[in-house]
C-alpha cells in the first residue's frame, strides 16, 4: 500500500508538473487576459508563401472583394515608393519621389474600391509636413488636407470608405490613424480627413496605428498604447475582447464579420472568427500591417524580414 500510495503521489506531482509547464508555455505567446478567448490555429494549416522582397514594408493592401488571383498594394518607407504587385510577381512603382517629391515617406496604404484608387498615409520624412494621398490607377494623383497644423502626430495608416461608382466622385470617407511621435506626453487621433459621411471628424486615441474600414462603413481600429482593437459605429465604440502586445495593423472581410490584427509585439497575426473567438495564424518577425481579400487570403507586411506574405486559409 506504501508502494502504491507513493506511486499515486509522484504521478500527482508529475501532473502537476505538466499543468504547470503547459501553463507557463501557453501564458508565453498568449496576450494577458484574453488567453481564455484564444484557440491555437497550427500555422501547418495555412499556406504561408513570399509575394517578394522589398526594402521596409510597412504596409500592404488588397481590394477585400477580390478572390484568387489578386494585385496586391505594398508601401516602402525603405525605398519611398508605393508598388503594385500583380499576381505574376512582377511590380511597378505607383507612387515614389518623382510623384510626391524628396519628402514622401509612405507608411500606411489602403485599396478604396470603386473607383480603383489608393490610399496612402505619408509619415513626412525628415519633419516635412505627412499627408494623405489618393492615387487613381487611372493616372492622377492628389493629396488629402490633414486635421491638424503640424506636429506631434503622423499618419501611420490610412483606410477609406466608397459607396460611388465612379473615380471623379468622392470618396464617402477617408479616415487617418494618426499616431504620435511622444506617446507619454501626446495624444494620437483617429481623423476623417475626406469625404461626406464621416462617423466623426476627429476622435482621440492613445496611440492608433492601424485603421480598417468594412463593407458598410463601420470603422476598426488599433491602439499600440491600449493594446486595443476597436469597432466603431455612429452608435457604438466597441472592443473587441482581446489584449495584444503591440499591435499595428488591423483589416476586416467586406462583411465585417472577421477582423484580422497583426500584433508586432508578439510576433503573431490574430484572427476574431465571426463567433467572436480569436485565433493565432501565424508567426513572424515583425508584423506591421495585414490586408484580406474576399476568399480570405491574407497579406502580411513584415519589415523584420523584408518579405510580404500570402496566408491562404485551409
Amino acid at each position: 500500500m506504501r508502494f502504491l500510495s507513493t506511486g499515486i503521489c509522484a504521478l500527482a506531482s508529475v501532473l502537476a508538473l505538466a499543468s504547470c509547464a503547459a501553463s507557463q508555455h501557453s501564458a508565453a505567446f498568449v496576450p494577458q487576459e484574453a488567453r481564455e478567448l484564444v484557440t491555437q490555429h497550427p500555422l501547418a494549416h495555412w499556406t504561408k508563401t513570399s509575394i517578394g522582397t522589398f526594402g521596409d514594408p510597412y504596409g500592404v493592401a488588397v481590394d477585400q472583394y477580390c478572390s484568387g488571383q489578386c494585385n496586391v498594394f505594398v508601401s516602402d518607407p525603405g525605398n519611398r515608393a508605393v508598388y503594385l504587385v500583380r499576381p505574376d510577381g512582377s511590380r511597378t512603382a505607383i507612387a515614389d519621389t518623382a510623384k510626391f517629391g524628396s519628402d514622401f515617406d509612405p507608411q500606411g496604404i489602403s485599396y478604396l474600391e470603386y473607383g480603383k484608387r489608393i490610399l496612402i498615409a505619408d509619415k513626412g520624412y525628415n519633419g516635412a509636413s505627412s499627408f494623405v494621398a489618393i492615387v487613381s490607377l487611372h493616372g492622377y494623383h492628389a493629396r488629402l488636407r490633414d486635421s491638424f497644423a503640424e506636429f506631434p502626430k503622423y499618419n501611420r495608416a490610412v483606410a477609406g470608405y466608397s459607396y460611388y461608382n465612379s473615380v471623379k466622385d468622392q470618396a464617402a470617407a477617408v479616415y487617418a490613424a494618426q499616431a504620435t511621435y511622444h506617446p507619454l506626453v501626446s495624444q494620437g487621433a483617429v481623423a476623417c480627413v475626406e469625404g461626406p459621411s464621416c462617423l466623426f471628424g476627429s476622435r482621440p486615441f492613445s496611440d492608433p496605428y492601424g485603421v480598417a474600414v468594412g463593407g458598410k462603413g463601420t470603422l476598426f481600429v488599433v491602439d499600440a498604447r491600449d493594446k486595443k482593437a476597436y469597432r466603431i459605429t455612429h452608435h457604438e465604440f466597441h472592443e473587441l475582447g482581446m489584449t495584444f502586445a503591440d499591435p499595428y495593423g488591423i483589416a476586416v472581410t467586406a462583411d465585417e464579420k472577421e477582423v484580422y490584427v497583426a500584433d508586432a509585439g508578439a510576433k503573431k497575426i490574430y484572427w476574431r472568427g465571426a463567433n467572436g473567438v480569436w485565433s493565432e495564424i501565424g508567426a513572424f518577425a515583425d508584423p506591421y500591417a495585414v490586408a484580406v481579400q474576399a476568399d480570405r487570403t491574407v497579406y502580411v507586411a513584415d519589415p523584420g524580414s523584408r518579405q510580404v506574405w500570402r496566408l491562404t486559409p485551409p
